[in-house]
């Protein structure tokens, strides 16, 4: 039996890891589609190296194509003394990102809520349902996932990855993807 388990459990993860190689859509080319960056640990004011990377992947993308709004996405975590999103807005602006290209939601929690949420942002702003993600290789699955159960339409930018966090952050995501299949 506890064979039989661990088997099943190394099948699911083989699974779920190939939906997660082959489920980034790598978008061709930028039209009006809504940016939306994915938000995550930030220490103090300051964006964690993780979050550096997403913003700095964001950030090439709207300089490269001007006529691209973005919604950065991500409440306070309990130790945290600023939300993720202002930490994000405040990024891209001081990097010259105008204002009126960048909209914010900070209330969500989790990757399910930064989608549900940044859907009532798109659709009272008028912007385009057609979205470019940006976050981590490794979190473009579940965010897709997301992003179509909010009637998204959703393409992704991948930024890199700290190497020594990869394989952690792989297990986690593994485990992240089965809750929400289960709809938890």
């Amino acid at each position: 039996m506890v064979i039989l388990l661990l088997v099943l459990g190394i099948l699911f993860f083989a699974v779920v890891s190939c939906l997660m190689t082959y489920g980034v859509h790598r978008y061709k080319q930028a039209n009006d589609q809504t940016v939306v960056v994915l938000g995550c640990k930030v220490n103090g004011e300051i964006p964690s190296r993780m979050l550096t990377r997403r913003l700095e992947t964001a950030y090439e993308l709207l300089v490269n194509n001007p006529e691209l709004k973005c919604v950065v996405t991500g409440g306070q975590g309990e130790d945290e003394v600023c939300t993720e999103a202002s930490v994000m807005q405040k990024f891209l602006a001081e990097k010259g990102i105008a204002q009126e290209r960048i909209f914010f939601e900070d209330q969500a929690i989790n990757t399910k809520e930064n989608f549900q949420k940044t859907a009532e942002i798109i659709d009272k702003n008028h912007l385009n349902t057609s979205i470019i993600i940006v976050t981590d290789f490794f979190h473009q699955y579940r965010s897709q996932f997301y992003a179509n159960k909010f009637a998204l339409e959703s393409t992704s930018v991948s930024c890199s990855t700290q190497p020594d966090l990869f394989l952690c952050y792989w297990v986690r995501e593994v485990l992240a993807v089965a809750k929400a299949f289960v709809g938890m």
